[in-house]
């Protein structure tokens, strides 16, 4: 089995239900960073056929560290034109405080 790692930016705000992560995780259509050379640019129909039954996010790319995942429904993602959005409800752990 073949799995793909991606970082981004997040910004963390408090907000009146609770600890929540919300953001962009893949933009469509924009250039990415220099990447050691080469620069990509995903597709809006890149996930189309894709299995996202069960999802992590993950703090510092650790397994060991589950901050939210698709089959818990502690993590929900939806598509829209700009991209690929999530909604992570963190659990009650020191690694997600921090």
């Amino acid at each position: 089995m073949k799995f793909e790692r991606r970082t981004f930016k997040v910004e963390v705000r408090k907000s009146a239900d609770g600890r929540k992560l919300r953001g962009t995780a893949v933009v469509f259509n924009q250039l990415s960073a220099n990447l050691g050379g080469f620069r990509e640019q995903i597709a809006p129909d890149a996930f189309d056929g894709c299995d996202m039954a069960d999802v992590r996010c993950l703090f510092n790319h650790d397994e060991n560290q589950v901050l939210g995942r698709t089959v818990s429904r502690t993590l929900a993602l939806s598509k829209d034109a700009s991209g690929l959005r999530f909604e992570c409800y963190p659990p009650e752990t020191t690694y997600a405080r921090d």
